[in-house]
């Protein structure tokens, strides 16, 4: 298995959180605390070995980070979607956000796979910009709870990461932190959670099974909820 690299000098984690599609044109870039590389070279390849003390780097980093990104959420009305990845969570917040969505295929899109197969976007001459960046590759592009305000609404949307996360032990257990965190900020707490109705049927019912799962252990504590299927 591959080991991790030699540790280089850590970058600001405001570039960081620009990479992974995360809103905070609303915060001080000193307010986020700065991030180890290990914490990117674990993201890029997710079956990278890490010592113990990276182990711990990694965790501890990103748990500073949402807790960084929790205060967002502080005293406001949440609206959290949650969902296996691929689900259509980053698209529906950026669609609930005010972004015109359009449906492209593959190939108009510049992938070299599956042309024909026909994906989401946010709409080029879209008057809102992307608040949340969209994944189209099987792996989560959202990489902690992302928080975006929308002042129309009033409402704080909360684009979480998919359930079983493929990045990583060390992330899985960040994100489920991270959003306990995001829920004990907030004013008040909405769920909605999205489920793939491919999943359904490829899955034998895994979205709500992860779903269920997800409430028991507890990581989901909303007054309020609501599940949406996305038939595509």
């Amino acid at each position: 298995a591959p080991r991790a690299p030699p540790r280089r000098q850590g970058s600001r984690a405001a570039l960081f959180l620009e990479q992974h599609g995360v809103d905070d044109d609303d915060d001080d870039d000193a307010s986020f605390p700065d991030l180890p590389p290990s914490v990117q070279d674990k993201l890029d390849n997710p079956q990278l070995q890490l010592d113990d003390e990276q182990r711990i780097e990694v965790l501890s980093a990103c748990v500073a980070l949402g807790t960084a990104q929790a205060k967002k959420a502080k005293d406001r009305d949440v609206l959290m979607v949650i969902g296996n990845t691929g689900a259509g969570k980053s698209t529906l917040v950026n669609y609930l956000a005010g972004c015109t969505i359009e449906m492209v295929s593959r190939k108009d899109a510049g992938f070299t796979t599956d042309l024909k197969t026909k994906i989401a976007r946010v709409a080029e001459g879209s008057i809102v910009k992307e608040v949340m960046k969209i994944g189209h590759l099987n792996k989560s592009a959202t990489f902690l709870p992302a928080v975006h305000h929308d002042e129309g609404s009033g409402l704080t949307l909360c684009d979480c990461p998919g359930f079983l996360d493929n990045r990583g032990a060390e992330i899985n257990i960040a994100n489920a932190c991270n959003i306990k965190q995001m829920i004990a900020q907030a004013k008040s707490v909405r769920v909605v959670v999205l489920i793939n109705y491919m999943s359904l049927e490829a899955d034998r019912g895994r979205g709500v099974k992860d779903l269920a799962k997800a409430r028991r252990d507890g990581r989901f504590a909303a007054r309020e909820g609501s599940v949406g299927v996305r038939d595509c």
